[in-house]
């Protein structure tokens, strides 16, 4: 199967490439090794290996009240899930997730949030399957200007 661990500084030029330049914002780290190197901790960083080559990562953070649920004290947010094309299906994606919530737990991270698009049915069953219930919802809101 992977091998699933923290990532190294070597690491980063082979997430960036999978990941692509164009990322959600214009802000987005994973869209370049530097930025990477900037703003990511590697302790926050997992990733998949398998056939000598990267074929996963999860990125994580820790914090302290988040707003969408001020009550909650120390938290881990899952914000990226991936795993390459060719080895989905293999439970790549679930071990990586375990580690890190495993690593969370350790840090003394009393709730982890993870979300999805409601319309990814695989993450919804995977994280599902981890044991994740849907909590709430945000509305996405559009206004065609031409």
């Amino acid at each position: 199967m992977a091998n699933i661990r923290k990532a190294l500084p070597e690491d980063l030029a082979s997430i960036a490439e999978y990941y692509g330049p164009k990322g959600d914002t214009p802000w987005d780290p994973f869209t370049s090794e530097d930025r990477l190197g900037q703003m990511i901790e590697l302790k926050d960083l997992v990733i998949a290996e398998a056939d000598g080559s990267l074929v996963g990562f999860v990125y994580f953070f820790v914090g302290e009240h988040p707003w969408f649920e001020p009550e909650v004290g120390r938290y881990g947010h899952i914000l990226e899930v991936h795993v390459k094309k060719d080895y989905q299906g293999m439970g790549i994606a679930t071990e990586m997730l375990e580690y890190a919530t495993t690593d969370l737990k350790k840090r003394g991270v009393e709730v982890v949030f993870i979300d999805t698009g409601s319309n990814s049915a695989k993450a919804r069953h995977l994280y599902e399957k981890m044991g994740f219930r849907e909590f709430g919802r945000t509305l996405h809101f559009k206004k065609a200007l031409i």
